[in-house]
């Protein structure tokens, strides 16, 4: 063979080996991507399909550790028994709306079961608005963006980036269609981010009443303490009587989903909604702070009988598509552990980072303790994209020693910080050209705050500032 041959034959091979590697990168960003955004029940969930799905995967407990449906055993399992309840008369300490779990979707849900997908649903409306064929082109790519129940995961940077690709957009303009999508389309709710948001999308299109108003009031402002079941403290601050305030948020909340889509397309026999934390803090006496990730499921290995049947020196009998299948599989099952163990560093990480940098609040408890924090902090110190982070935080719950608290407490969307980035923008105006209500949400949006209008004109209100008409004042004239 002569020296030139030689040459293109291992340039072709070292081409090959390149694309593997590419093919191989891609794959695993995609699967983090999934893995990342799931909360622990939808992860249990995966888990349970791909052991079933594949017969290379198996626990790795002994069998009398396993219950009867082959989950491990463990307390956390009857504590959720233990917490499935839907009147407070049955368990008052428990949530009535936002800790329900299999009682209350199995008993006020009836399933109806349809053809139509999500996305076909949507794609119906949008004969119902004048659209560019941008806009159009932007929509239909924002609906293949939404999860099976209707949110929304990727932010609005991120799909910019993704249709990029393909046409010349903006992130104005896609965050333009996708507050069509949360704001005009059916039903509501749609396109949420997290548990929180999706109640107020569906409290901004009910009619205003004093009951809905003062729902929305503590959805927006009080969500952790109505997530841990604090109808005292959350009476005091709406300056009303916990017995009203249950009955309301009861008669309100009672009417809406918990998730946008939850029983309109698919049978409703999934609890992946339910507010189950993706970590889990713990503060010892002596200050010590240690975190956890929430991990439902258990431990896998690849069965040791697809281990040999796989391995080159084992001596393999069937058919050459037989032997490339129980190939495929142990290669699927190594993947699949490897995925697995790769999300749960990415998101000891991300919390650990978390953990560090709010050490003071999760020593008090006070959230003026918080520091600020945005997810590009956590990305540069851990080494991975912000993206990564986004998916590992977004929509997400914690455990802490005051109470479940949504991830975004960490990251300055608590009411006090709300406020100070309000305060700046309002004294950095123009005075001859004060910014309005709708541009205020839209430009704390931008920062990172996910309020709406509406949100922006109580705080204004209550740190002594007028609309944009009352603070406005006159040209001078020359």
């Amino acid at each position: 063979m002569s020296p030139q041959v030689t040459s293109q034959t291992h340039v072709q091979k070292e081409q090959q080996r390149q694309e593997q590697v590419q093919r191989r990168i891609h794959k695993i960003q995609i699967t983090q991507s999934r893995l990342l955004q799931f909360n622990p029940i939808e992860m249990e969930q995966d888990v349970r399909h791909n052991i079933e799905d594949n017969p290379a995967l198996e626990v790795a407990v002994a069998d009398s550790e396993l219950t009867e449906d082959g989950r491990e055993f463990s307390d956390s399992s009857e504590q959720m028994q233990d917490n499935d309840y839907w009147d407070d008369d049955d368990n008052p300490g428990e949530s009535r709306y936002l800790h329900s779990n299999r009682a209350r979707s199995e008993g006020l849900q009836t399933p109806v079961t349809q053809q139509q997908s999500l996305i076909e649903f949507l794609e119906e409306q949008l004969a119902g608005f004048k659209l560019t064929d941008k806009q159009e082109k932007i929509l239909r790519y924002v609906f293949g963006c939404l999860d099976s129940h209707g949110f929304l995961r990727d932010n609005v940077t991120r799909i910019t980036h993704d249709l990029s690709d393909d046409i010349d957009v903006s992130e104005r303009e896609v965050g333009d269609m996708v507050n069509l999508i949360r704001n005009r389309f059916e039903p509501a709710g749609i396109a949420a981010v997290d548990l929180q948001d999706c109640l107020l999308l569906q409290l901004e299109r009910l009619p205003r009443t004093p009951d809905t108003d003062i729902v929305y009031d503590i959805v927006a402002d009080h969500f952790d303490l109505l997530l841990n079941d604090k109808y005292d403290k959350i009476a005091e601050a709406v300056h009303s009587n916990e017995t009203a305030v249950r009955q309301v948020t009861r008669d309100v909340l009672g009417k809406l989903r918990r998730v946008p889509v939850r029983g309109m397309f698919t049978e409703d026999t999934d609890h992946s909604d339910d507010i189950v934390p993706q970590f889990i803090i713990h503060v010892e006496d002596d200050g010590i702070i240690t975190a956890e990730v929430n991990n439902r499921y258990p431990e896998l290995q690849v069965s040791q009988s697809y281990r040999e049947a796989a391995s080159a020196q084992h001596v393999v009998t069937g058919t050459k598509s037989q032997i490339e299948e129980i190939r495929r599989k142990f290669n699927d099952a190594t993947f699949y552990i490897e995925m697995l163990k790769m999300r749960q560093q990415t998101l000891m990480n991300v919390i650990g980072y978390i953990v560090k940098h709010q050490r003071e609040y999760l020593l008090s408890g006070n959230e003026g303790d918080l520091h600020p924090l945005v997810l590009q902090d956590i990305a540069d110190a851990i080494g991975v994209d912000t993206s990564t982070v986004s998916r590992a935080t977004k929509g997400q719950y914690v455990d802490t020693p005051y109470g479940i608290k949504s991830m975004r407490i960490f990251f300055g969307n608590g009411t006090n910080n709300v406020k100070i980035a309000l305060k700046k923008l309002i004294e950095s105006e123009d005075p001859h050209n004060p910014l309005s209500d709708a541009t205020l949400a839209k430009m704390l949006n931008e920062q990172g705050f996910d309020v709406s209008r509406r949100t922006v004109v109580k705080y204004r209100t209550s740190l002594g500032f007028g609309n944009s008409v009352k603070r406005g004042k006159p040209t001078d004239v020359q």
